[in-house]
C-alpha cells in the first residue's frame, strides 16, 4: 500500500509496488466473464486485506443481482439477496448513478452525512444489518446493468484508500470488458488452446 507519510501523494513503497501488479496480474487474468467476480475480488482483497469486499453486477430490466462477498454474512444469504434485490436501488451512489452522475468511485459519504444515512430506509431495512459503517465503490456503469466493486469497513477510508481506488477503477472496467469479449469469442475457455 501507499506509504502514509503524505496524505496529498502516493508515495509507493517496493513491497506496495509488487502487491499491486499482483492486484493487476488477478484483475486481468481470466477470459471467462463467469469467473471474472472471483478475479476482481481477489485483485481488491490484495489492496485492502483487513476489509469487507463486495462485488456486485444489478441488471436493471429484471432486477436481478449476483453478489460474491467474502464475509460471513450475519442473515441467511437468501434473506441477504432478497433484501439487496429489494433496496439496492435506494442505495445512495445508485441513487446518484440514475440521475446522471458520472462519478465512477465515491463513498456513501460522499452522498449522506452518517446521521442522514441512518435515517434512510436502506440503512434500516438492509444497511444496518451488515453492521458496516464505511464503503467506498468502484463502479462501472453499462446500459443494460451496473458492476461494482465495494469496500466496506467499519473503519473510515483514508486519502491513500481513495487514490488506490480511483487509480483501480479503469483497470477495473477493462479488465471487465476484456473477460466479456473473451467470452463472447471462446465460450469454452480451453477452446483458446484447441
Amino acid at each position: 500500500m501507499p506509504a502514509r507519510d503524505n496524505m496529498m501523494d502516493i508515495h509507493w513503497e517496493i513491497d506496495s509496488i509488487g502487491v499491486l501488479n499482483d492486484a493487476l496480474l488477478r484483475l486481468y487474468a481470466t477470459a471467462s466473464e463467469d469467473r471474472f467476480c472471483i478475479r476482481a475480488h481477489a485483485a481488491f482483497e490484495l489492496l485492502f486485506p483487513n476489509a469487507c469486499i463486495s462485488y456486485d453486477e444489478i441488471f436493471h430490466h429484471t432486477g436481478a443481482v449476483v453478489n460474491v462477498i467474502d464475509k460471513p454474512l450475519p442473515i441467511p444469504r437468501e434473506d441477504f439477496i432478497k433484501r439487496w434485490r429489494r433496496w439496492s436501488a435506494e442505495h445512495p451512489g445508485i441513487m446518484y448513478l440514475r440521475k446522471g452522475g458520472t462519478r465512477t468511485v465515491f463513498q456513501i459519504s460522499d452522498f449522506l452525512t452518517r446521521r442522514e444515512f441512518r435515517e434512510t430506509a436502506f440503512y434500516n431495512e438492509f444497511w444496518r444489518l451488515l453492521k458496516v459503517r464505511h464503503q467506498i465503490s468502484a463502479i462501472i456503469p453499462i446500459p443494460d446493468r451496473l458492476v461494482a466493486i465495494s469496500i466496506n469497513s467499519s473503519a473510515a477510508f483514508t486519502t491513500q484508500d481513495i487514490q488506490v481506488m480511483t487509480l483501480m477503477q479503469p483497470h477495473f472496467a477493462r479488465a471487465y470488458w476484456i473477460s466479456r469479449i473473451m467470452a463472447s469469442r471462446h465460450p469454452d475457455p480451453f477452446e483458446i488452446f484447441s
